[in-house]
């Protein structure tokens, strides 16, 4: 339908009211929110000194400063993510969120899901080292002695770890200059031999760098760790048994808990996370001692809802104001249901710009028939919508759009009378390409020619619109493309049908003046304007005379590129023969129909992705090289959302 019109929102507002309005504007999910600094410096935000009440804005307006980046922005995201890991919340419903009354007191439920949540970990912490330390130990059992003993000894140091065997020989070469003793105790895997050394401890720090040189990985089976105290190390056993009883009874109120408080519990981390996105808003935000200060794009439709607020908040002031021409508002794109998915398509290839025409309903209309005549099959378009319907929830857009292609294939292959390859169940409702193939190409460089008078059509409309009118009169996608465009095919008509409609030598001389007004556009807007535009004459005429080579290159090209239209409906039946001689030439019922099975999958599968690349390349190089620019940016919303990505 059309990109909706954008407004700028200034909004000023004091302080304690401050988050609820936040919370209220993420929950329209209706602005995108910019860094108000900008329109600060436009003087955007001054207001109307008829009202007293705005006396105090405009004086503080003088003192805004940035409110800063907070530390609690990252502390609140590890929060909320690991208080959802630990209590396995991983999509909280909106109705949360929605609850949330942020003057409301959430501390106590926070603080003991916090604490829980602390326990745990440290208990599995503690656990975690402790049965290292057990299973490092069993690599050890065959040293006779007593392992505490060797940690007391008073004057030699004792390490346990293993070596490589690039170590290993470094260790074997250089063993006689290591004052260390090194004992071999056994293999962990191919790869790795353990050992444990026993220096003097006047020695540490040299012989510390020596393991290190020899890529020394250390095991620890002594609890070096300082949360391990000896007492523990000697219980090991007994620790560890202990350790498990708190975790399962920890696990035990966890999920008590949960049960008694979910509802509460999923209100506090919405809590959290609207606590966190506030945070983030106000990095692009400013203040003064008594008020905040925002801006965001909003759509026009929106600003009903925003301004309603003024009537909730006491002291609010919003302004809404209309883009100019040098600004570069989001894109909002404002298009019936039955044309959004193709949205996905648009986006793909670049998103319109504020003040250019949407071209969605146009693709999608076009896009559907190019499709549909290339691929035109009942059955095969009725396998697409199906697998279009059960791939919407999963796909999103994606989904939509097989089932729109499907629709297409279909509407088609009635037209042909076609269903899954085979033109003998029914005669169609229109004519055979197969059978008529001169008409065929002939139909679809006749819908091509058409195509591209509306992609001029759009071009002149887009140019005119945003000012560019000697584009629009002198480019190769204007009035003068047009009028070669137009001779263009009448010469062809003339040379394949033999039918006059304008003169022969009438195109001629309008193709080679559109051809000289496009070389002279330079000069000419020069004198229609008064303003320098040709900076080196050499350069320009030489880069014009291969532009009007790439204009006549890129008229006819285009007309007979769309030729393929009817080469697919061909080549699709064609295809579909292959298979079709190939089950006779096996002879049995069963392994033709085997085939003929194979032959769909291989046409749906196959062709299918081609067709769908070919329709999508006469959208975008014949079409939309005409009259799109696509260097828009897309309207996001600042929104509320605990889902999971």
């Amino acid at each position: 339908m059309a990109i909706e019109q954008m407004r700028m929102m200034n909004l000023i507002g004091p302080k304690p009211t401050m988050n609820s309005v936040l919370v209220d504007l993420l929950r329209l999910d209706a602005c995108e929110f910019i860094h108000a600094q900008g329109e600060v410096d436009k003087n955007n935000f001054a207001l109307s000194l008829e009202d007293e009440d705005n006396l105090d804005k405009n004086i503080e307006l003088n003192y805004v400063k940035p409110f800063g980046t907070s530390q609690s922005l990252d502390q609140g995201r590890d929060l909320l993510q690991g208080l959802r890991d630990f209590y396995g919340f991983e999509d909280i419903d909106q109705v949360y969120t929605d609850r949330v009354d942020m003057d409301k007191d959430y501390d106590p439920i926070i603080d003991m899901m916090k604490k829980q949540r602390a326990d745990h970990d440290q208990i599995h912490k503690s656990l975690e080292i402790l049965e290292e330390i057990e299973n490092n130990r069993a690599l050890f059992d065959d040293i006779d002695a007593n392992l505490e003993d060797l940690s007391e000894l008073e004057n030699f140091n004792v390490r346990f770890g293993f070596l490589t065997a690039e170590g290993r020989f470094r260790l074997k070469k250089n063993y006689s200059n290591i004052l260390a003793v090194f004992y071999h105790t056994g293999t962990l895997d191919k790869d790795r031999e353990i050992y444990f050394t026993i220096y003097p401890k006047e020695m540490d720090n040299e012989i510390d760098r020596v393991l290190k040189s020899l890529g020394w990985m250390d095991i620890d089976i002594l609890g070096h760790d300082e949360r391990i105290s000896k007492d523990i190390i000697l219980n090991l056993g007994v620790e560890i048994q202990e350790l498990r009883s708190q975790s399962d009874q920890i696990e035990s109120e966890r999920v008590q808990y949960v049960h008694d408080h979910q509802e509460d519990m999923k209100e506090a981390l919405a809590y959290i996370y609207l606590k966190d996105k506030i945070e983030e808003l106000k990095t692009m935000m400013l203040q003064s001692d008594h008020y905040y200060f925002l801006s965001a794009w909003v759509g026009l439709s929106d600003i009903e809802a925003i301004k309603a607020l003024e009537g909730k908040y006491k002291g609010l002031s919003i302004d809404f104001i209309d883009p100019k021409k040098n600004s570069n508002p989001p894109t909002k794109l404002k298009n019936w249901k039955f044309f959004k998915p193709f949205e996905f398509l648009i986006n793909m290839y670049g998103t319109p710009n504020y003040y250019e025409f949407d071209p969605t309903v146009i693709f999608g209309i076009t896009y559907m028939v190019l499709f549909g005549a290339m691929f035109g099959d009942i059955g095969q378009g009725a396998v697409f919508f199906l697998a279009g319907m059960l791939l919407s929830r999963k796909l999103g857009a994606f989904g939509q759009l097989l089932k729109r292609l499907g629709l297409s294939s279909m509407i088609f292959g009635a037209l042909y009378g076609s269903v899954f390859g085979s033109e003998e169940i029914f005669s169609g409702l229109w004519f055979k390409p197969f059978d008529q193939i001169n008409r065929t190409l002939v139909t679809a460089i006749c819908f091509g020619v058409l195509l591209l008078l509306i992609s001029y059509a759009i071009g002149i409309y887009n140019q005119v619109k945003q000012d560019e009118k000697s584009q629009a009169f002198f480019s190769k996608e204007g009035v003068l493309g047009l009028v070669i465009f137009l001779n263009v095919i009448n010469i062809g008509v003339y040379l394949l049908a033999k039918l006059v409609v304008v003169p022969i030598f009438v195109s001629v001389f309008f193709i080679v003046l559109s051809l000289v007004l496009m070389l002279f556009q330079g000069p000419i807007v020069e004198k229609l304007t008064h303003k320098k535009v040709v900076e080196s004459k050499v350069d320009y005429y030489t880069e014009g005379i291969f532009s009007l080579v790439e204009t006549m290159l890129s008229t006819v090209t285009g007309i007979i590129s769309f030729i393929r239209v009817g080469a697919f409906a061909i080549n699709h039946v064609g295809l579909f023969l292959a298979f079709q001689t190939l089950g006779k030439m096996i002879g049995s019922s069963g392994g033709n129909t085997l085939v003929l099975i194979v032959g769909n999958i291989v046409i749906i599968a196959l062709e299918g992705l081609i067709v769908f690349i070919q329709s999508l390349r006469l959208e975008y190089y014949e079409m939309f090289s005409r009259f799109y620019k696509g260097n828009g940016r897309l309207f996001k919303a600042d929104k509320i959302s605990m889902k999971e990505d």
